[in-house]
């Protein structure tokens, strides 16, 4: 069951929802296209060379996205932070913050990670057409949930980070 301020927040900011959102469907992308590259089997020394400088590439993009992630969200929770002051005046506990914020970030990451999913095969695709058929990307079943769940723990990460600070700094501009 969504809790109904999760709810109510989303209805407020849907934009905040989407960007999370995209933000996990690129990492997920990303790294399905890099995990098919790596999993190629290239068939002469140019073809490993381009393969390897894609797998490369698609690695710096995943990186700085997952930076990107963390502090989207961490800045995210933070801007938050005197909702999170009111409820913990309110009576709620540290692991009801958690639990809500929880809550709140998996909403937002399962389309994403959907979407990501998708953008992972076209992007895989891409590349093949792009380089003439010379990198063929197979396609990485097995790494679906790997791929998302890495994806989501981004925000995870950066919504976990923000919550001492958002509590403290909370209940500080509340009252």
């Amino acid at each position: 069951m969504v809790h109904p301020l999760i709810v109510g927040n989303l209805k407020d900011d849907p934009l905040r929802v989407l960007r999370s959102g995209l933000v996990v469907a690129i990492l997920t992308g990303v790294l399905l296209a890099r995990i098919g590259i790596v999993n190629s089997t290239p068939v002469g020394h140019g073809q490993a060379m381009i393969a390897r400088w894609l797998s490369n590439l698609l690695g710096i993009v995943f990186w700085i996205g997952f930076g990107v992630a963390v502090l989207e969200k961490y800045v995210d929770v933070v801007e938050r932070s005197r909702d999170f002051g009111l409820l913990r005046i309110l009576g709620a506990s540290n692991i009801y913050l958690v639990i809500l914020l929880l809550q709140e970030i998996l909403i937002a990451s399962i389309p994403g990670a959907l979407l990501g999913l998708v953008l992972g095969y076209v992007v895989s695709g891409l590349f093949e057409v792009l380089s003439g058929g010379i990198v063929s990307v197979p396609i990485a079943y097995r790494w679906w949930l790997a791929a998302t769940a890495i994806a989501t723990s981004a925000s995870l990460a950066g919504g976990i980070l923000a919550i001492p600070r958002a509590v403290r700094e909370g209940v500080a501009q509340a009252l």
